[in-house]
C-alpha cells in the first residue's frame, strides 16, 4: 500500500467538503462520482464488502478515511488526529 504524507501545512488548506469512505463498493461508487465533478450523494444502502481507491495523486483511501476537497479542487485522505490513548502511549514510550 503506497501512504503519501498530506500537504506539508494543513493550516494553509480550507476544505470545500469531505466525506467518509464506508469501506462498502457503494460508498466507493458515491466518492468516485464527487471526485470526477458530480455531486456526491450518500448511498440509500450499503454493500458488506470493504474496498480500497485510488485518488487522483494515487493516495490510497481505506475505511474509516475522510476524503476532503480544497478549493484548489484537489482531493485528499484528510489526516486523523491521534486519539489520546494513543497521544499518552507515544508520550510515555518516549519518556516524556
Amino acid at each position: 500500500m503506497i501512504v503519501l504524507p498530506p500537504p506539508a501545512d494543513m493550516s494553509n488548506v480550507d476544505i470545500v467538503e469531505s466525506h467518509v469512505h464506508s469501506g462498502s463498493s457503494t460508498s466507493e461508487a458515491a466518492l468516485k462520482q464527487w471526485i470526477e465533478g458530480g455531486d456526491y450523494v450518500k448511498p440509500t444502502f450499503e454493500t458488506r464488502d470493504n474496498v480500497q481507491f485510488q485518488l487522483p495523486d494515487g493516495e490510497t483511501v481505506s475505511a474509516g478515511d475522510t476524503v476532503a476537497k480544497a478549493t484548489d479542487g484537489t482531493f485528499f485522505v484528510k489526516p486523523q488526529p491521534k486519539d489520546f490513548t494513543q497521544n499518552l502511549i507515544d508520550q510515555v514510550s518516549q519518556g516524556l
